[in-house]
């Protein structure tokens, strides 16, 4: 089993932050951006993290979503 630490840290992670992973490759589960708004409106600090697996298209929404956090936010997208 993995230190749960040593990861967070090896993937630049919080480790006082909840941490929600986020996984919507290729499967057409729909507006994704859709859920990744939602939980940028958590009022509990959290890190979201988003996977969009080989879906270019999909990361680039992603990381323009990510780059339109208010710096304020209590939630981080990666």
């Amino acid at each position: 089993m993995k230190d749960k630490r040593v990861m967070r840290e090896k993937h630049g992670l919080k480790p006082d932050r909840a941490t929600i992973l986020v996984s919507a490759g290729g499967f057409g589960v729909g507006s994704i951006e859709h859920v990744i708004k939602s939980l940028l409106e958590l009022r509990h600090p959290a890190q979201v993290v988003a996977i969009s697996g080989r879906n270019e298209e999909l990361r680039d929404r992603l990381l323009t979503l990510g780059s339109e956090v208010a710096p304020e936010s209590k939630v981080d997208l990666r």
